[in-house]
């Protein structure tokens, strides 16, 4: 604005000096062509008398054509032209100018005189800027400086439009790809309150055992730990289109097939998400150099119709997602441990033959009607050719075993009370236990420690069937997705001192 201001006094100080110069000048021409018409008159005087009549003629003749005037006439007394030159400029353009009034013709007189007396007059005629043109500079430089300050305002506001699009992108481009963010902002129609009916495969993603993990650390931790996580996975999303709905706490919310429509959608998301469990190898090596603790993943995707459109109000909405098929990828997801993806079967079937299933288990989600059949992914084949990357870690099986009581959250034995139980074998983030009934795979249970102090019998971990022995039906392989560090340090001394056992044995 303030540009604008400097530019606009610059241009009417320039239109007054210049219409001032004009004026002035003007005069000062004025008096010039005076006095250079009474020095013509006087050697017109003395030409006129001169012995020989057709030199003095040819040689005003010369005068003449030499000057600028459009016409130069040399009278007698009674009036008739004794000479009469028109200037070859004068043309098409003077005369158009003329008809404008943009010019005027000024008339300049002088009495030609001969030892005192007057003998005849010498009258030129030539052109000069009219009233006219300062009227009609005045109005051309007002419209220009109108379409001037209509163009700095048109800058200006293209300019603000330039940095509105650029903080918008900063601030969504986190969460939308570039694809979807220049949909937005080419079609802001799309941008109002409202939404539709469309099919999109959701896909829902959790850290395992993350509450107890953040328990113990510093909330300046807490949020690096959580930066660097979403950092590497925010990445692999955009990098399939995804659209990032929500993120709460250590949980994302991501659509795939809207708000840009995506033939491959369900693809798409399994490719995503096999890359984004691929990547908490880069996550976790940057939290070993930073020593924050491991995290680990877990991956659900569903193909379901669903509502999508911007919900809220006139004055804060956000772009969301409203079904019952968003509760059911919440399911789907809570069934998973660190490094697995289990998607429904409708994404089974929309995923075609390239998609490598691992294995297929029956699961009874909480407020299902019925049992809900799952995949496991272990990789995908096609344009994107990506397999599952599994960390192996052998379980260790334990000199003495380890007491617990446990409870079962859901499946078929749900609420059937506390039971008694042991772990035989260990790893870093697994147990072989071995249990009072077989339970059914991706149960969740309950687990504490007993024959242990109380404080520390106290303290809950949780766990979730991942595989069932055939030779002990009564037997699995429990993967634990929440450990006190109390737990875990209890579980660590477990190895080591198997460990060494185990070495003293071999001595």
């Amino acid at each position: 604005m303030k540009k604008k201001k400097i530019i606009i006094i610059t241009v009417i100080l320039f239109t007054v000096s210049f219409i001032a110069f004009i004026l002035i000048n003007e005069r000062r021409l004025l008096a010039r062509e005076q006095k250079e018409i009474k020095n013509y008159a006087k050697t017109i005087a003395v030409s006129l008398w001169s012995i020989e009549p057709k030199g003095p003629i040819e040689y005003l003749t010369l005068v003449c054509k030499r000057q600028k005037y459009k016409q130069l006439i040399v009278t007698h007394m009674d009036g008739e032209p004794f000479i009469n030159i028109e200037s070859e400029l004068q043309g098409h353009i003077e005369k158009f100018l003329l008809s404008l009034k943009l010019i005027r013709t000024i008339v300049i007189r002088e009495n030609v005189s001969y030892k005192g007396s007057v003998i005849g007059e010498i009258i030129a005629y030539w052109y000069s800027t009219s009233v006219y043109f300062y009227f009609y500079t005045i109005i051309i430089i007002f419209l220009l400086m109108t379409a001037l300050w209509y163009f700095l305002s048109a800058l200006e506001k293209r300019r603000e439009l330039e940095i509105r699009a650029e903080f918008l992108k900063k601030m969504f481009g986190r969460y939308l790809s570039n694809e979807v963010m220049e949909t937005l902002i080419e079609k802001p129609e799309s941008s109002g309150l409202g939404g539709e009916k469309r099919k999109v495969t959701i896909m829902m993603t959790d850290l395992r055992g993350f509450t107890p993990i953040a328990e113990r650390l510093e909330p300046e931790q807490v949020l690096q730990l959580l930066n660097s996580y979403f950092e590497f996975m925010v990445d692999v999303v955009l990098k399939y289109n995804g659209t990032i709905d929500e993120i709460i706490g250590d949980a994302l919310l991501v659509l795939f097939g809207a708000p840009q429509y995506m033939p491959d959608s369900t693809q798409k998301a399994i490719a995503c998400a096999i890359e984004m469990q691929n990547a908490m190898k880069e996550v976790n090596e940057r939290n070993r150099m930073l020593e924050l603790p491991r995290l680990e993943m877990g991956i659900g995707l569903n193909e379901t119709e669903v509502i999508v459109g911007n919900i809220g109000s006139v004055k804060r909405s956000k772009y969301g997602v409203v079904g019952s098929g968003v509760n059911m990828t919440g399911r789907i997801e809570s069934y998973t441990v660190g490094g697995q993806i289990l998607i429904s079967e409708s994404v089974r079937k929309k995923a075609g033959e390239f998609l490598q299933i691992e294995d297929r288990i029956t699961i009874y989600p909480k407020g299902a009607e019925e049992h809900l059949v799952v995949y496991e992914v272990g990789g995908i084949g096609g344009q994107y050719n990506l397999t599952l990357d599994h960390e192996i870690m052998g379980l260790n099986t334990l000199t003495r075993e380890i007491p617990i009581r446990y409870r079962v959250l859901d499946g078929k034995q749900m609420g059937e009370g506390e039971f008694e139980g042991a772990i035989i074998g260990l790893s870093s983030n697994s147990g072989e236990l071995r249990l009072h009934f077989e339970l059914d795979l991706l149960t969740n249970l309950k687990l504490n420690l007993s024959d242990v102090s109380d404080e520390l019998s106290l303290r809950d971990f949780y766990g979730k069937v991942v595989e069932r022995l055939n030779s002990h039906p009564s037997t699995c392989i429990v993967r634990f997705t929440a450990l006190p560090s109390e737990v875990d340090g209890y579980f660590q001394a477990a190895l080591h001192l198997g460990a060494e056992m185990d070495g003293g044995s071999k001595k």
